[in-house]
């Protein structure tokens, strides 16, 4: 699977759960739709009502059917568990092209997954303009992965790339509500250099701290961030940036070292030794954007594993 080329930009709450005794994925409800528009862009549309959301002006929505199914897609690809959350993404960036990029290549460049999976592009028209589809599918650990990738521009230096995806057997279910979505949208622009928009930013992260507690940890974060989860799935998270999240998720260890744990996660990157709460651990460099730092640790203790997942935004590090 080709490494994921995403901005991550929405926070993540709970980690792995299973998705049910019979692993049968229920369709997300999408019942009632809310508006958003970009005040950068311009760009405009509707998401399903409920839904999670995070945006940041100029650049990224993102919508989730679920908290769960947000940290299951964040986490495609670096997860150890071979249970899956059934859920639904909404996901569109407005990205500056330039002139000397052609549109096959850009198109190519922002395939997420393996290019031999993805259909032939067809040719499709949203908000009056030509736009370009590609669909895709694959198996998923216990079911099925689908997606529509869309791509267009309505001024040539602006493209618009909209995700929608589906893990589960919703997908058929939901196509008509997806293609709701595209008949409402309204496609942004680059704005005038001379433009300038002021856009009001959550708060850093606090310098006051506060204990939280979980399943077999204690962890000190800033008192404006918030840890959520239960059981063996913990997310703690703020609201400035949505790269900025740190994961932990507990399991058995079944027998397994740390140095075992390691080698078979080592597809993830180079660990090298450290100590996490005074217990022998391995940390590695996850690969990501260039702007961001991601880590990922395993330790083992009283027969459990624990992994945490951390990543951050470097111009704020």
């Amino acid at each position: 699977m080709k490494k994921l080329n995403y901005l991550l930009m929405a926070f993540v709450a709970l980690l792995v759960i299973s998705c049910g005794e019979d692993n049968k994925v229920k369709a997300p409800e999408i019942t009632d739709f809310e508006t958003y528009k970009d005040a950068v862009t311009n760009m405009e549309l509707q998401f399903p009502k409920g839904w999670i959301k995070a945006t940041e002006p100029g650049s990224r929505f993102a919508s989730y059917s679920t908290k769960e199914a947000r940290i299951e897609f964040l986490n495609i690809g670096r997860t150890m568990t071979e249970e899956d959350i059934p859920g639904a993404k909404f996901d569109v960036m407005t990205i500056e092209k330039k002139d000397t990029v052609k549109m096959e290549d850009f198109i190519n460049n922002h395939k997420i997954f393996d290019p031999a999976i993805y259909s032939a592009p067809q040719t499709v028209t949203i908000d009056g303009v030509p736009a370009t589809k590609l669909t895709y599918s694959f198996d998923y650990k216990v079911t099925k992965y689908f997606g529509e990738m869309y791509v267009v521009t309505k001024d040539t230096k602006l493209v618009t790339v909209i995700y929608f995806e589906v893990i589960g057997d919703a997908y058929e279910t939901l196509k008509p509500k997806f293609q709701e979505i595209l008949k409402s949208f309204k496609v942004g622009v680059q704005p005038s250099k001379e433009k300038k928009v002021i856009t009001k930013e959550a708060d850093p992260p606090s310098s006051t701290f506060k204990a939280a507690k979980g399943n077999g940890f204690s962890i000190q974060i800033p008192d404006n961030f918030r840890m959520s989860g239960s059981g063996n799935s913990f997310t703690i998270s703020g609201d400035r940036r949505g790269d900025c999240v740190v994961s932990i998720s507990i399991q058995d260890a079944k027998g397994n070292s740390l140095d075992k744990i390691l080698e078979q996660n080592a597809k993830l990157g180079t660990f090298s030794k450290t100590t996490l709460g005074g217990t022998p651990a391995g940390v590695a460099n996850y690969k990501s954007k260039a702007d961001l730092d991601s880590k990922i640790y395993f330790a083992v203790k009283d027969g459990k594993i624990y992994k945490v997942f951390s990543t951050y935004y470097k111009p704020e590090a």
